[in-house]
């Protein structure tokens, strides 16, 4: 039930200096500090194939960026996971994703310029899709009349409904994402809200992920099911399957 997307090679480290001579490195953040109220139980440890949907989201993630780090609850158990993961804790718990998004972009504030990041409901998600996201943003940025306008995020329109956890940020939001959260603004609209976005459409991922089953979330366990008779039916259909 593994994913058919031809191999990638990390490009993370690749071409570190934009054209514009900024900075252009890409690390990975999986959020995965949810509850899973709706799921009945943790996202994090069902089984996808033979390997949890942490596992699964991770190696997606880690087939076009690395290093990559999750971003747990405190305390939270998750599934074995390869010793290049980095783990790290919410300081915000309990305030939903930006608290995820927040000490991950924290946590590689050093070592990367942007920050690949993918929740942890989304286990059809396609390699292919995020270097889409990758390009996309690394040309905003190399086509912005200056620094100080370039988009700060790249985020996927599908459906009339934005994708802000499946999408790409700069790091140096960090303190921006503290702010909110230390006002109470925890939805991540009130970011989008206050940076300069690039927003992605669907014509522009068609040809790699024609049935945007990389935004398909999995919250209740209905459509946990459903997200495994998908990923079955396109094994199925693979001629390599």
């Amino acid at each position: 039930m593994g994913q058919r997307d031809a191999v990638i090679e990390p490009r993370g480290d690749d071409d570190t200096v934009t054209r514009r001579g900024e900075r252009w490195q890409v690390a990975g953040l999986v959020l995965c500090g949810g509850e899973s109220r709706r799921m009945g139980q943790a996202k994090a440890w069902l089984d996808f194939g033979g390997q949890t949907v942490l596992e699964r989201i991770v190696q997606c993630v880690n087939q076009v960026v690395a290093p990559v780090v999750v971003a747990r609850r405190p305390g939270q158990s998750l599934p074995p996971l390869s010793n290049s993961v980095r783990i790290v804790e919410d300081v915000y718990p309990g305030r939903g994703p930006l608290a995820g998004l927040h000490i991950g972009l924290w946590a590689l504030r050093q070592e990367a310029s942007h920050a690949l990041v993918v929740s942890c409901d989304v286990p059809l998600v396609r390699p292919a899709f995020l270097q889409r996201l990758m390009d996309a943003m690394r040309h905003a940025v190399e086509t912005a009349e200056s620094s100080a306008t370039y988009a700060q995020a790249c985020v996927p329109i599908f459906g009339g409904q934005r994708h802000p956890l499946v999408a790409i940020y700069a790091v140096a939001l960090w303190p921006l994402v503290e702010s909110l959260l230390r006002n109470g603004q925890l939805r991540p609209a009130f970011l989008l809200e206050q940076i300069p976005v690039r927003w992605l459409q669907p014509e522009e991922w068609a040809d790699v992920d024609p049935e945007s089953l990389s935004l398909t979330n999995i919250n209740t366990p209905q459509e946990y099911q459903a997200a495994l008779h998908r990923a079955l039916a396109a094994n199925q259909e693979s001629p390599t399957a």
